[in-house]
């Protein structure tokens, strides 16, 4: 599928998901989040202070001194992303991606999130060692495909893996 393909793809599941106010994805998302925690202190991995890019606050946990689990917060005016990354050796081996769409303020009128209503939360859990993507909406399961895509972004979170591991102090 051409990137023009997937990005179309992506942006109608966006809009089906956002045509009628959804729930909040807490409690999916509050699941993966403590698996993702209860990886981190199984692994024993170290805790690193290091931010790559202001802009991308970033977690970064490190197991035999390689950047074992990964995570990254992104915010627009209406926009926040969640990412908990996992990487195996060199690769990622899987991200869970939380997308939460505010309404604006006013219905949009004035600027800012209206932070009590929610337009549409998805999360994707993109496995890359299955290679395959699992979408929830409203805490269930509402699409499963094949389609890995995003190589951009997974080239910045390439770039941000290679600089967090200059920047590590192993010994």
């Amino acid at each position: 599928m051409t990137h023009k393909a997937q990005l179309i793809s992506i942006i109608s599941l966006l809009l089906f998901l956002s045509c009628s106010k959804k729930e909040s994805q807490n409690k999916k998302y509050g699941e993966l989040e403590t698996e993702f925690n209860f990886s981190i202190k199984n692994s024993k991995a170290k805790s690193f202070e290091f931010q790559f890019d202001g802009l991308t606050p970033q977690k970064s946990y490190f197991v035999d001194c390689k950047l074992k689990f990964l995570t990254l917060r992104k915010s627009g005016e209406l926009i926040t992303t969640t990412e908990l990354i996992t990487f195996d050796k060199d690769s990622i081996s899987k991200i869970i991606k939380r997308i939460e769409i505010y309404e604006g303020n006013d219905n949009g009128n004035t600027a800012g999130r209206d932070w009590n209503n929610i337009e549409a939360d998805s999360i994707y859990i993109i496995d890359y060692v299955n290679r395959n993507v699992e979408v929830f909406a409203e805490n269930k399961s509402v699409q499963k495909h094949s389609n890995l895509r995003g190589q951009t972004e997974n080239d910045f979170i390439y770039r941000l893996k290679k600089h967090t591991e200059e920047n590590y102090n192993c010994r």
